[in-house]
């Protein structure tokens, strides 16, 4: 498994209940990492559970190519968890396969509590290519 280097900036947080939270609150939050399969699988499957708990779209970009772009939990005929995974490591399987062993995850979370809506975003490429 490929260890990523991880710099982050922490401000001042203190502990505190929902009550402090502003009714007008926001995130956004953005990562790239070097990733193996059991990484990329995680935060699909992450990103996935994400979306269904926000009720906000999820889109991945799997190696180039558009393979979800849903809002989860929309109807019964959307994309399932399981079938995303599959889906993916399959994908994902057929490239380390051929020579890809480690690949860039780029992952973004957007959320606000003032509408709502938000969206996830994940876009995984081959280590040594530009797809």
């Amino acid at each position: 498994m490929v260890q990523p280097t991880v710099r982050s900036v922490v401000g001042s947080v203190t502990s505190g209940n929902a009550d402090d939270v502003s009714p007008n609150s926001s995130a956004i939050m953005a990562i790239t990492v070097l990733a193996d399969t059991q990484d990329v699988l995680a935060v699909v499957r992450t990103g996935f559970l994400l979306a269904r708990s926000l009720h906000a779209p999820l889109s991945i970009n799997l190696l180039g190519r558009e393979i979800s772009s849903v809002h989860v939990g929309d109807s019964s005929d959307q994309l399932t968890l399981s079938e995303v995974l599959e889906s993916v490591q399959r994908e994902l399987c057929d490239r380390a396969y051929n020579r890809a062993l480690s690949f860039v995850l780029e992952a973004s979370v957007i959320a606000a509590s003032f509408v709502s809506a938000g969206s996830i975003s994940l876009r995984i490429r081959a280590a040594n290519s530009g797809s």
